[in-house]
């Protein structure tokens, strides 16, 4: 995987965006506040999708769909 690092960063971006959402929960914040964190969260998860379908396949991928 070319981007690792940057994947994982996402990743943990991702993960500290959630447990902002608990807190949030938690802590009774605003609706709009969630909302924004929410939007913060879909948007690392459409990144990391967009590069891993970026990502060269290798013949056992490219094929796993007839295998299935």
């Amino acid at each position: 995987m070319k981007n690792r690092e940057y994947i994982n960063r996402l990743l943990e971006q991702l993960g500290n965006n959630l447990r902002n959402c608990q807190r949030l929960v938690q802590t009774k914040e605003p609706v709009h506040v969630y909302r924004e964190q929410i939007q913060k969260c879909i948007d690392i998860s459409e990144q990391i999708e967009a590069m891993v379908e970026n990502e060269p396949r290798d013949g056992y991928e490219q094929n796993s769909s007839v295998n299935r």
